[in-house]
């Protein structure tokens, strides 16, 4: 009879959280594909130049750390031995609570995955009204961007289309001669796009940033920009539990 060791348990809560958190946040990561046709990181970027409160911490701490367990865990399995440790060689005690610590882990880790769905998923609908109105969530995204931004405003005080044209020449010039397009071309390029769109148009995204970016999004990631060092901290620590666990248990058995 097979008998099953950590490694086999680590395996488990390895693949089962990572599965979990892939097909959370891989679904709507694809549609955002689909939706930016690609440019995804672009799309992430201009929604970070939005500076939406707490938009930026939930995208530091919940999507690129939050794989940071499956690598502490994966590491762990690797490098502590876990598959010469039996389960039937454990206490009693030391059965209960890694059972009962791994399984309060795992429905903490889907929680926090299912939160990152929905948000991920409230984003995206959003961007998709976006979309309704310019006619594409990533050029309706760079309208609001530059509307919300001191580039437009500089541009609408020249008061002419000559002036950006001018300014853009300069731009397009220099970047000749250094073999490179800077981002400031970039920014007058969609500021001359902006200045030919219709007023209609320019008016709905404008309703769209005050509805959507000032009151939906600022309090949806509001507790984000409120959480405290001592709670991210106390979360990165709980993320490594399995990992953390687990290797104890390996080093007081072996």
């Amino acid at each position: 009879m097979t008998t099953l060791t950590l490694l086999d348990l680590g395996l488990v809560v390895l693949c089962a959280a990572f599965v979990v958190r892939i097909v959370m946040i891989g679904i709507p990561a694809l549609q955002f594909a689909r939706m930016f046709k690609g440019k995804v990181v672009e799309g992430t970027k201009l929604y970070s130049s939005l500076e939406i409160p707490g938009f930026n911490q939930f995208m530091k701490q919940e999507i690129y750390l939050g794989f940071i367990p499956y690598i502490a865990l994966t590491i762990a399995i690797l490098l502590q031995g876990m598959g010469e440790v039996r389960i039937d060689d454990m206490s009693l005690i030391a059965k209960i609570a890694t059972g009962l610590g791994l399984t309060v882990w795992l429905i903490f880790d889907g929680g926090r995955s299912y939160t990152m769905n929905r948000q991920l998923e409230f984003l995206r609908n959003d961007t998709e009204n976006l979309r309704t109105i310019a006619g594409s969530a990533l050029e309706g995204l760079r309208y609001v961007v530059y509307l919300r931004g001191t580039v437009r405003r500089t541009a609408l005080q020249l008061g002419k289309r000559a002036a950006v044209g001018l300014a853009r020449k300069k731009l397009e010039e220099r970047d000749e001669e250094k073999g490179k397009t800077s981002l400031a071309r970039v920014a007058m390029l969609a500021v001359d796009r902006l200045v030919s769109f219709p007023e209609r148009v320019i008016g709905r995204l404008a309703d769209w940033a005050k509805e959507v970016l000032d009151e939906r999004f600022a309090e949806r990631f509001k507790e984000y920009s409120e959480r405290t060092r001592a709670a991210f901290f106390f979360l990165i620590v709980w993320s490594l539990f399995p990992s953390i666990w687990l290797s104890l248990i390996v080093q007081l058995y072996n």
